[in-house]
């Protein structure tokens, strides 16, 4: 199957408004709570890292923490292919909260 440029622009769109509701969705008790939460989605088109595009960008907005999901990956998997969550929580230089995989 190949998909056409307006075709991929469309779900792209389509996958940026489902997680822009997520995200509200999951902010949304704090701010009932009194509680200030920004939330948003980036797209950011880099060559580095995630774990350094989400410092950055983290940086770039001054957030005062950072919450990220862990996948899940045993030792095994972390060794070979790396942890984002584990980078960022010995790197980062604010708290990072990490939401182990499955949590609700």
């Amino acid at each position: 199957m190949v998909i056409t440029p307006v075709q991929r622009e469309a779900l792209v769109k389509k996958a940026l408004e489902a997680s822009e509701r997520s995200i509200i969705d999951l902010a949304q008790p704090l701010c009932d709570k009194g509680i200030a939460a920004e939330a948003c989605v980036i797209v950011e088109k880099s060559y580095e890292d995630t774990a350094h595009c989400l410092a950055t960008v983290a940086d770039d907005y001054n957030a005062e923490c950072m919450v990220i999901g862990s996948t899940g990956k045993s030792w095994l998997e972390r060794l070979f292919l790396g942890s984002v969550s584990h980078y960022l929580i010995q790197h980062y230089t604010h708290p990072v909260i990490v939401v182990p995989a499955g949590s609700s």
